[in-house]
């Protein structure tokens, strides 16, 4: 096998191995009890809050390639995160509403609406009695992980590895300005 193939099966053996481990995070911590006061109306006092926001930190610190860990009620507002609560909404995200539905799912790409890097998310519904009171999002920072696995990797003496997503839109890219924006598919 070429240097080239070589590195493209171990990004991506990373990269799914990484998903697959948060994915299973996320859906094991979605039915962490000290979520549980924030689930019901007037639950979320000072030390629920507080509770919480340790629970998900613990979550953060399991990888450095996490950017937040973030727990939603069922209109998709922030109820809190490890750094506490955010204004930001994910009602309108495609994971979100699958969470809503009951799956346990990870994002395409997306553009955080934090930080404005690449983020994949994996949402967990929280689930008490069958019934969904929220949502559990882990936000994976892509660009940490070009960083680390795929920035440092060489082919030959001018060769790089880049990196997009299924449709073609490039996910990590030596020249930054590229990031979420090149789409390859738009190219013969």
């Amino acid at each position: 096998l070429g240097m080239g193939t070589i590195a493209t099966q171990s990004v991506s053996k990373s990269l799914d191995d990484l998903l697959s481990y948060m994915r299973g995070v996320a859906s094991l911590e979605s039915d962490n009890e000290k979520f549980d006061p924030l689930m019901l109306p007037g639950g979320a006092t000072s030390k629920a809050l507080e509770d919480a926001k340790q629970a998900l930190q613990r979550i953060v610190d399991t990888s450095s390639f996490i950017e937040a860990v973030t727990l939603y009620d069922m209109s998709g507002t922030c109820i809190t995160n490890n750094k506490g609560p955010t204004n930001v909404s994910i009602k309108d995200r495609a994971y979100f509403k699958k969470a809503l539905a009951g799956e346990v799912c990870i994002s395409e790409p997306v553009l955080s609406r934090t930080n404005n890097e690449p983020v994949s998310v994996i949402a967990a519904p929280v689930k008490r009695g069958g019934k969904i009171l929220g949502v559990l999002i882990v936000g994976l920072d892509l660009s940490k992980f070009s960083e680390s696995m795929i920035t440092p990797i060489r082919i030959g003496q001018e060769g790089y590895v880049y990196l997009m997503d299924g449709k073609g839109k490039m996910i990590s890219h030596p020249e930054k300005q590229h990031i979420m924006k090149l789409d390859v598919s738009q190219f013969d």
